[in-house]
């Protein structure tokens, strides 16, 4: 959650724009929404058969969460409703639905959903279009298509941060019937996939550094960028030891929390 609070910082420093104090309320209150409604659904899905322990405490406790779910979810939409501008609201609402609609496929529309909904390039979508959409639009009549790129290169390092997480829990989605890239496409080509997405990942960003340099805000937001395909690259590159396999899920989200030093521009 803090990770996706200071992706925000990054979006609104690098676009120079003010959303306010409510936008991260809601940031926050919408993705703390979306984490719980994830695993509640799968909760109810796997009942007792769970194998995450994630799972198995969200099942256990799930009138509890279900009633934190809908008391935030009502904050959110009230606090929504009364800071956003209009426009923003039907963008936010289509994003919303087509969460929905993800979270429905992923989990209930059978074996052959992930043909139709790639699980990490759909919330790498999702998840960036979240955070940084809104100070994007901000910016106004005054965008254009250079501030399309570091946006466009945080969704690459997105993608590969949910492709990490699908290597280290492919016996979990396995177990639980989960459909990620391990499972679909196998060990094998998930390799070549995960090398040829990070390569291509780190290229992008060097060429942006390459290309504006002599903005600082846009140096600065390509060295963070930088830092974290590099030890997102320690991380693959580790995978088999055993601090990695028990430690990588803090990893991989400390990892989200480099962008606010963005903060420091």
């Amino acid at each position: 959650m803090l990770g996706i609070l200071a992706s925000g910082i990054m979006a609104s420093r690098l676009y120079n724009v003010q959303p306010g104090l409510s936008w991260y309320i809601i940031l926050f209150l919408t993705a703390w929404c979306i984490y719980l409604t994830d695993h509640l659904m799968d909760g109810f899905r796997l009942k007792g058969a769970a194998t995450n322990k994630r799972h198995l405490f969200f099942y256990k406790n799930r009138r509890i969460i279900l009633i934190l779910l809908l008391f935030l979810i009502a904050c959110d939409a009230f606090l929504t409703w009364t800071f956003l501008p209009f426009r923003f609201i039907c963008i936010g609402s289509v994003l919303g639905l087509l969460v929905i609609l993800y979270l429905w496929a992923i989990k209930f529309a059978g074996t052959l959903s992930y043909l139709v909904f790639p699980k990490e390039i759909l919330v790498g979508i999702l998840y960036t279009a979240g955070i940084w959409g809104f100070p994007f639009l901000l910016i106004g009549e005054k965008q254009l298509f250079p501030d399309l790129i570091p946006l466009f290169i945080f969704f690459l390092i997105v993608v590969t941060n949910l492709f990490l997480y699908s290597w280290f829990e492919q016996d979990q989605d396995r177990a639980d019937l989960q459909k990620s890239l391990l499972v679909y496409a196998g060990q094998r080509i998930s390799i070549i996939i995960v090398r040829t997405w990070l390569a291509f990942s780190v290229f992008c960003n060097l060429t942006f550094l390459w290309m504006y340099f002599y903005d600082v805000r846009f140096l600065f937001c390509t060295i963070i960028f930088l830092t974290m395909q590099m030890l997102q690259v320690l991380l693959f590159t580790y995978r088999h030891t055993t601090w990695c396999q028990l430690q990588y899920r803090w990893i991989n989200e400390s990892i989200f929390f480099l962008p606010a030093l963005m903060i420091l521009t």
